[in-house]
């Protein structure tokens, strides 16, 4: 019987979005116990569906579905999960999570370019 679970992970860049969310409601909302509740939200939403059910549709952008990358909508409070699965690790890299009214397009493709030219 395969392995149905999936390691979870967040890169550099999702973790900073997440304290990003916590600030915004923290510091401009001042509404620190929100900040909270939605940041434990989405980390539930992602240890939920990521962990055992990661085969979420690829991104509709050619250039990013290439590289793999999925996205997991957290509809309570409007943000999108981007990652990416390893399947010969079993692993689920969280690449960024924004609110669905930033253009996520654009900052996944700068993401992208900026580690190209790193890797050159």
């Amino acid at each position: 019987m395969a392995n149905n679970y999936y390691a979870v992970s967040y890169n550099a860049a999702a973790r900073r979005d997440l304290e990003e969310a916590y600030l915004y409601f923290a510091d401009k909302l001042l509404l620190p116990n929100t900040g909270k509740v939605v940041i434990e939200a989405i980390d539930a939403e992602i240890n939920r569906y990521l962990s055992y059910m990661p085969h979420h549709p690829l991104v509709n952008n050619d250039d990013l579905a290439a590289l793999g990358y999925r996205r997991l909508i957290v509809k309570r409070y409007g943000y999108l999960v981007f990652f990416r699965v390893d399947e010969n690790t079993n692993t689920v890299t969280v690449s960024r999570i924004l609110h669905g009214s930033r253009d996520w397009l654009n900052v996944l493709l700068k993401d992208e370019e900026s580690a190209e030219r790193w890797n050159m």
